[in-house]
């Protein structure tokens, strides 16, 4: 083999490799439960950002699963560096300021069944035109979540 078929031949190995570790990265599993989480559930997922390694969850129960065995100051680090989506729009909100409903029309991979949104007003509006249960952070966090 020439030289030149080596360089063509060690290129292309590299090529593959770097191919299959950048398709690799773009899965997304659940901190707690391990399922992917697909484009259509990000409304109800869950995200850790401004830590070092951002940290997903498929929905706010995997994400107060996750809390709950965490040290005090790693409970105050998820407090401040989680985000959820708003049911409405998508928008990132901060998880201690969002508001919660926990509906039967509301079908979550871990059936937990709640969406998020960025205020009480919205939240409400939901309310009145699905049923269900709203909550704010302190009270989901007082929920049990079976694993």
């Amino acid at each position: 083999m020439k030289r030149e078929d080596v360089f063509i031949v060690i290129v292309a190995i590299v090529l593959c490799f770097t191919s299959v570790v950048f398709a690799a990265d773009k899965i997304v599993k659940c901190k707690t439960c391990k399922k992917e989480i697909g484009a259509e559930l990000t409304r109800n997922s869950v995200v850790q950002r401004d830590v070092s390694k951002p940290v997903t969850f498929n929905d706010i129960g995997c994400a107060l699963i996750y809390r709950e065995k965490q040290c005090s100051s790693r409970q105050n680090v998820f407090d401040t560096a989680t985000r959820v989506f708003d049911f409405n729009d998508g928008q990132e909100v901060e998880i201690t300021i969002a508001s919660y409903v926990r509906s039967e029309v509301v079908k979550s991979p871990e059936g937990h069944n709640f969406v998020a949104f960025k205020d009480e007003v919205s939240a409400k509006a939901f309310l009145q035109e699905n049923g269900g249960e709203l909550f704010t952070y302190d009270d989901v966090q007082m929920l049990d979540f079976p694993e």
